[in-house]
């Protein structure tokens, strides 16, 4: 089992998954928020070439029990995350 955080604040996040941080944007759409990386290691993504596609959006929705369901297209195992709040 692995850890992921995701911290967002004044519409940009950070995340750490695998022990790999990221970092970017995001936007609201439908009921859930879409993230959208732009920084990779503290590194921008958008020096190198075909970024967008090497880092599609990651989605998170929330459910009715009050986790976060994060759906990650570039999962090396294609499941989703359910994330929990934990106060800091």
């Amino acid at each position: 089992m692995g850890r992921v955080t995701l911290k967002i604040k004044d519409n940009k996040f950070e995340m750490t998954d695998k022990g790999m941080p990221t970092g970017g944007s995001i936007r609201y759409q439908g009921g859930g928020i879409v993230l959208q990386t732009e920084s990779l290691m503290g590194l921008p993504i958008s020096r190198s070439p075909g970024a967008g596609k090497a880092h599609p959006d990651i989605t998170v929705t929330p459910q009715r029990d009050g986790t976060l369901l994060l759906s990650d297209p570039m999962a090396i195992d294609g499941k989703q995350v359910q994330l929990e709040r934990q106060k800091l």
